[in-house]
């Protein structure tokens, strides 16, 4: 009877034993699986970190690219303003050296001032029939913006005598060498604008002028330099006239385009509060009480 209690004990050992045995090394099969996904795991990861930190870097490379080319835009807006602001001064210069010594006693003989719709031309003929002849004479754009116009002077054979391109402002002159028609053509290539010029023209013939009063007399000689300053005047002041115009043209265009701006700008704002007030309410009317 003990020998069998003792065999029973020692069976029972042994299968404890065997049992231990087998739950070790379930525990280190798992330990090593365990490994063996950490280990790529911890790769992936490495691997994801590294992805990041180039992202980030070649964003911030961007950032900086993008933040020197917004410094450079103004720069370069105010560099391109600044060249426009010469250009323009020094044309100014020169048709105010050009006027002082070629227009300095003009007197238009004639001036008018029309409207030149967009993508058309008008014409005005001078017919001249005594050579050599001078002709001279000026022409403005008071049109508000984009102010450019083409103007074109040809001869009685058709051939170009004098042409301008673009400018909104210049001054003419020139001897006659051929007797008949000379047509001075004044072109608009915008097509949805409508602009105002003042075109003024004066043709003088150069072999028969008479003698003038201030050849004789004196008193008669300043006389007449006051008629020419008082002539002078007189163009200066239309022209000064003209371009006030389309500074306040300008002044006015912009003032309603701002005022516009202003009520579309307030009325998105209302919209918007609107929109937010009545989401938060149906937010609130909505709520379920756990």
């Amino acid at each position: 009877m003990k020998l069998r209690i003792l065999l029973l004990v020692m069976l029972a050992l042994l299968l404890l034993a065997v049992n231990t045995q087998d739950t070790q090394q379930e525990e280190e099969q798992q330990d090593e699986a365990a490994d063996n996904l950490e280990e790529p795991n911890m790769e992936l990861l490495n691997d994801q970190e590294e992805q990041a930190e180039e992202r980030e870097q070649e964003e911030e490379i961007e950032r900086e690219k993008e933040e020197e080319k917004k410094e450079e835009k103004p720069v370069q807006e105010v560099r391109d303003k600044n060249e426009d602001q010469v250009e323009s001064s020094d044309e100014k210069d020169y048709l105010m050296e050009q006027w002082n010594t070629h227009m300095s006693d003009f007197t238009p003989s004639d001036m008018v001032t029309f409207e030149l719709p967009g993508n058309e031309e008008e014409v005005f003929y001078e017919k001249i029939d005594t050579v050599p002849s001078r002709i001279r004479g000026a022409y403005f754009v008071s049109s508000s913006e984009n102010s450019d116009i083409d103007f074109v002077i040809t001869d009685p054979k058709g051939d170009d005598v004098f042409e301008k391109l673009g400018k909104k402002e210049s001054i003419f002159y020139f001897n006659t060498t051929k007797k008949g028609v000379y047509q001075f053509k004044f072109s608009n290539q915008k097509f949805f604008e409508t602009k105002q010029v003042t075109f003024a023209l004066h043709a003088s013939n150069n072999t028969n002028t008479p003698v003038k009063s201030a050849d004789i007399d004196p008193l008669n000689e300043r006389l007449y330099k006051i008629t020419q300053s008082i002539g002078d005047i007189h163009v200066e002041t239309k022209f000064s006239y003209k371009r006030a115009e389309t500074h306040l043209a300008t002044i006015k265009g912009t003032h309603a385009r701002v005022f516009l701006f202003t009520i579309l700008e307030s009325l998105g704002i209302i919209v918007t509060s609107l929109w937010q007030i009545y989401y938060i309410k149906k937010l609130l009317d909505n709520k379920r009480i756990i």
